[in-house]
C-alpha cells in the first residue's frame, strides 16, 4: 500500500493503537506508584458472561501534589479461589508490575469467606434480612418490575395512571437483582412516589382479568408491605448518604470513621425514638385506611396471637400481646439493631487496625504517648520509617502551628494539604499524613471497574 493511501482504521491499526495506549497509561500509573513510595492494594472478583472469575488489582497512593489517587493496575483471570491462592496471584502480579512488595502499607478486600477486610457493603442486606415482615415487600417490588417491564399494555397502563393522577416528578421502576443494596433507595422511592397510581393501574388491569396484577395488587394493599416500605425509603437514604460518601476517591480512613460514625450515631437516634416509630407506624396507617384497608383486621389475619404449647411454656396465658404499634417497632428495631451492631463492630475493627495514626494524628486528639508513635513509625516501609522521638516532636510543633496560623484546618484532609504545603519543613509529619491518605476505605474502584467493563 502506497504511504499517501494508509488509514489506519482497520480493526488491526485499531487494536494496536488501543494496546500501545494502554500499556504507556499503564506504565504511568505503575511510575507514579513508585514516586510515591507508599501504596496499597485493593482487590475483588466477579463473574463475567462467559462464567469466568475476573481479579481486579487497584492500587491507592498519594501522587506528588499530594493528591490520594485510586489507579487499577491489573485485571486478570482467578482461576484459584481460595485465600491463598488469591494473595499469590495478588503479589504475583504486583511484582511483575515492578512494585516494591516493601513499600505495600495496605490491604483492602470485598467481604468474601477467606477475605473479611471489607463489610459495610453486606450491612445493609444482612439486617433488612432480620426480619421478615421488611424483606417481603422486595420481593413484591421485583415482581412489580418484572411484570410492568415485560408488558407493553401494563406499562401503557401505568403511564396513564401516573398522569390522570399527576403524580409529581415520577420516578421510573428499577429492576432490584441488578441494584446494589447500599443504592435501593431510589427504587423503593420510586415505588413509594407512584404508589398510589401502581394501585390504580393494578386494580385497572385486574378488571380485565389480568391474574398478575390483581396478585400484585392485594400484596401492595397489605399493611406490612405499606408500613414496610415507608420505613425502608428512610432508613436507606440515611445509609446512601454514607455509603456514597465512603465511595469518595478523595475520602481517607479517619474521615471515614467519622462519617460511619456519625451514621450509627444517627440510626440509634431513631431506634431510640419510640414517639417517632408510633408516629411512623400511624403515618403508615393512614395512608391504609385511605385505600380502604382495615389496619386491625389485617393485622389480626396475619399476626394474630398464637399461644404456645403448653410443653413449651406451662403458662401460656402470660405469653405477652402486642398491639399493631408494637408488634412493628418490634420489627423495625430488628433491622435497626443489627444495622447498628454491624456498623459498630466495622468501626471498632477498623480502629483498632489504624488505631496509632487515629491517636495521632486525629484533630482534637489529646496529645498521645511515644508507644503510639512507635506504632506509627511501623506502618511505614522500612526505607523510610522515621524515629519515633523525632516524630512526636514534629508532629506536636505542627499542631501548635496549625493551632496558631491555620485555624480552618479542622479534619484531616485539611491538615493534609497544610503538611503538604510545608512538607520541606515537616517532612515526617508530611509522611505520616500521606501514609493516613495511602489507607484505603472501601473497595469501590474495583467495583466501579466491573461496572464499565
Amino acid at each position: 500500500m502506497r504511504p499517501y493511501h494508509v488509514t489506519y482504521l482497520s480493526a488491526q491499526s485499531q487494536n494496536e493503537f488501543i494496546e500501545l495506549i494502554g500499556h504507556e497509561v499503564q506504565q504511568r500509573i505503575i511510575q507514579e506508584i513508585k514516586d510515591a513510595g507508599m501504596y496499597s492494594v485493593m482487590a475483588d472478583t466477579t463473574p463475567d458472561v462467559s462464567h469466568k472469575d475476573w481479579l481486579a488489582i487497584a492500587c491507592r497512593y498519594v501522587d506528588m501534589m499530594g493528591q490520594p489517587r485510586e489507579r487499577l493496575v491489573l485485571l486478570t483471570e482467578a482461576v484459584d479461589k481460595t485465600g491463598e491462592g488469591g494473595a499469590t496471584e495478588i503479589i504475583g502480579s504486583l511484582t511483575k508490575q515492578g512494585l516494591n512488595l516493601d513499600e505495600l502499607c495496605f490491604q483492602s478486600y470485598d467481604y468474601t469467606a477467606s477475605m473479611s477486610a471489607h463489610r459495610s457493603n453486606m450491612v445493609i442486606e444482612h439486617s433488612c434480612k432480620a426480619s421478615p415482615i421488611i424483606t417481603e415487600p422486595f420481593n413484591v417490588l421485583e415482581a412489580l418490575y418484572v411484570s410492568y417491564t415485560g408488558s407493553t399494555k401494563r406499562m401503557s397502563s401505568l403511564e396513564d395512571s401516573i398522569q390522570s393522577m399527576k403524580v409529581d416528578d415520577p420516578l421510573n421502576l428499577r429492576n432490584l437483582s441488578r441494584t446494589r443494596w447500599t443504592a435501593r433507595a431510589e427504587s423503593i422511592k420510586s415505588v413509594w412516589i407512584c404508589y398510589e397510581a401502581i394501585l390504580d393501574s393494578l386494580s385497572n388491569l385486574e378488571q380485565s382479568d389480568d391474574g398478575t396484577a390483581s396478585g400484585l395488587h392485594s400484596k401492595l394493599l397489605r399493611f406490612d408491605c405499606i408500613v414496610s416500605i415507608m420505613f425502608t425509603k428512610n432508613i436507606m437514604y440515611k445509609t446512601k448518604r454514607m455509603t456514597a460518601t465512603l465511595q469518595s476517591e478523595d475520602l481517607n480512613v479517619i474521615d471515614a470513621i467519622t462519617i460511619v460514625q456519625s451514621t450509627v450515631n444517627n440510626l440509634q437516634n431513631v431506634n431510640d425514638n419510640i414517639d417517632g416509630m408510633n408516629k411512623e407506624i400511624q403515618a403508615a396507617a393512614s395512608f391504609a385506611e385511605k385505600h380502604g384497608v382495615d389496619v386491625g383486621s389485617d393485622f389480626l389475619r396475619y399476626h394474630r396471637q398464637r399461644k404456645p404449647s403448653r410443653r413449651i411454656d406451662d403458662n401460656p396465658n402470660t405469653t405477652a400481646n402486642l398491639n399493631v404499634e408494637s408488634f412493628y417497632r418490634k420489627e423495625f428495631k430488628a433491622v435497626l439493631d443489627t444495622q447498628i451492631n454491624t456498623f459498630t463492630d466495622v468501626l471498632e475493627n477498623c480502629v483498632a487496625t489504624i488505631k496509632p495514626l487515629f491517636q495521632a494524628l486525629q484533630p482534637g486528639q489529646e496529645p498521645s504517648s511515644i508507644q503510639t508513635f512507635e506504632a506509627l513509625a511501623k506502618f511505614h516501609p522500612d526505607k523510610d520509617r522515621p524515629d519515633p522521638d523525632a516524630l512526636i516532636s514534629e508532629i506536636e510543633t505542627f499542631k501548635l502551628h496549625l493551632k496558631t496560623t491555620h485555624e480552618d484546618a479542622k479534619d484531616i484532609s485539611s491538615d493534609a494539604k497544610k503538611a503538604e504545603e510545608m512538607k520541606f519543613v515537616f517532612p515526617l509529619t508530611n509522611r505520616a499524613f500521606r501514609l493516613v491518605l495511602t489507607a484505603p476505605v472501601t473497595v469501590a474502584k474495583d467495583k466501579r471497574t466491573f461496572s464499565i467493563s
